[in-house]
């Protein structure tokens, strides 16, 4: 029975296998097919997809691009606006800058052409006088570059002309230099021009102060010269060798006679409690007198009157 079965059931089974074997034959490559759609559908989705995502980014692409290119434009156009606004201020600057160049030129060439074509006098300093004795009137005369002669001159046109005639007034003739403004003409200078012959050591013993003064008289004009001393010693000893020469010396502006009219010899005299020396004339009249009247000044005139007004007018 076992062994009938197995026989009847062999069959069956063989049956079944072979009908198995068919359908899988049959299914399988509906599976395939099934499966092969399903496939290339999914690739063509897949495809489709990948075909998306391109137009995608190339859409993006191109609108970067896009976006880069305004954006450069703007660039260009902010830039060529600041080009412009920086040329036209560069212009205006320089416009500005030609302006006040002409406006200069207007204004700064006529003085420059009136400086160079009008010839204006120098400008020289003003010099206040210092004398070593007050005058009722002082007079500046400018000696530069004259001679002994036309200073001299100058000196009796000045006194002519002055206003001063009151008796025993005092003028004050006031010498100047010019240069580069007015100079003072010290004691040294004035002597090396007006008395030539007066020795270098007694020179180099002055100060620089020196007054020639005139004293209103009823015969004229009685001159004097007053000389400050910076070595009494030295001018002391200096001027008793001067004595020699000295009337011819200062004859014109000081001394009014000539040697052959002249004692040979200065005296002593005491006047007015000075100690003077004297030289006078053949007649006995006084032809020069000089006298320290301290230390640091020398008196000389040719009028005994004159010396007494002026000994108190320093005391």
């Amino acid at each position: 029975m076992s062994a009938l079965n197995k026989m009847e059931l062999r069959p069956d089974n063989e049956q079944n296998e072979a009908d198995g074997a068919n359908y899988y034959k049959v299914v399988r490559p509906l599976q395939t097919y099934e499966r092969d759609i399903a496939e290339s559908m999914r690739e063509r989705n897949t495809s489709q997809i990948s075909v998306n995502l391109e137009e995608k980014k190339e859409e993006r692409k191109k609108l970067e691009k896009q976006g880069a290119v305004l954006t450069d434009k703007r660039e260009v156009q902010e830039n060529d606006s600041d080009t412009s606004k920086s040329s036209s201020i560069k212009k205006i600057f320089i416009i500005f800058f030609l302006f006040l160049i002409i406006l200069g030129g207007i204004i700064v060439l006529p003085k420059i052409w009136s400086t160079y074509t009008t010839k204006e006098p120098p400008k020289v300093s003003v010099l206040q006088p210092e004398t070593l004795l007050k005058g009722d009137v002082i007079i500046k005369i400018n000696i530069t570059g004259k001679t002994r002669e036309e200073i001299i001159s100058l000196i009796q046109e000045e006194l002519k002309n002055s206003p001063q005639k009151e008796l025993g007034s005092i003028i004050i003739i006031y010498p100047i230099e010019i240069v580069g403004g007015e100079v003072a003409v010290s004691g040294e200078r004035f002597l090396k021009i007006m008395a030539q012959g007066t020795p270098g050591a007694f020179l180099r013993a002055l100060g620089n102060k020196v007054t020639l003064g005139y004293q209103v008289r009823e015969e004229g004009y009685a001159p004097f010269l007053q000389l400050e001393i910076s070595s009494f010693e030295n001018a002391y000893s200096n001027m008793l060798s001067w004595e020699r020469t000295i009337a011819l010396d200062l004859l014109g502006f000081i001394t009014e006679i000539e040697e052959n009219r002249l004692n040979a010899n200065f005296e002593d005299q005491i006047i007015l409690e000075k100690d003077a020396r004297v030289l006078r004339k053949i007649d006995g009249r006084t032809a020069l007198i000089y006298s320290f009247l301290n230390k640091n000044t020398l008196f000389i005139t040719n009028r005994t009157e004159t010396f007494r007004a002026i000994v108190v007018l320093t005391n």
